[in-house]
């Protein structure tokens, strides 16, 4: 249906531009099909396709428009007709009903980044404040065995065991997320 002649017409970088997608020099992106801290999905030239060397995501034009907006393959392929003004032959395509789809995948993305971050900054906020404690318990050491520990150090020592402790619910949470992209 269609789908050859949208696949020599429609070039993966001239896709990934469309619907703004940063293709870096190299001609990598960060996949997003997976939580991609540096691009790891390969846009090829052409019509070859993409490739991500990370969560095995691949395939041409038609696969892209289908993962990346959650749409059926035959929507996608009025999408790509419709986005592209290729004039092809196609009936059904609510371009209205498709573009709220997009928009809502997108916020809920957007969403979940956010937490995401939320969660890394409450991580490093964490681990942070151990180390502070580390410090604080290296300095304040007692010496010898018949010095009392100051008070500080005491404090310390309990502050540490309940850091510790919400830093590790803090990386579980995270791995959570980071699953949940």
């Amino acid at each position: 249906m269609y789908e050859g002649e949208i696949k020599n017409l429609i070039s993966m970088p001239e896709l990934c531009n469309r619907y703004g997608v940063e293709v870096d020099r190299n001609g990598f992106i960060l996949c997003p099909f997976h939580a991609d801290d540096s691009p790891s999905c390969k846009i090829y030239p052409g019509n070859r396709g993409f490739h991500c060397f990370s969560c095995g995501a691949n395939g041409d034009v038609t696969d892209f428009t289908e993962q990346y907006f959650s749409l059926s393959h035959t929507d996608a392929i009025r999408k790509l007709n419709a986005d592209f003004a290729l004039n092809l032959p196609l009936d059904g395509y609510d371009k209205e009903a498709a573009e709220k789809q997009i928009a809502a995948r997108r916020r809920e993305q957007e969403r979940q980044k956010a937490e995401e971050k939320r969660l890394r900054d409450r991580y490093w906020d964490l681990y942070d404040t151990l180390l502070g404690i580390e410090m604080v318990l290296n300095a304040f050491r007692p010496v010898g065995m018949d010095i009392p520990p100051p008070p500080v150090f005491t404090a310390a020592l309990l502050k540490k065991e309940q850091i510790e402790k919400e830093l590790e619910f803090a990386e579980i949470d995270l791995r959570r997320q980071k699953g949940r992209l």
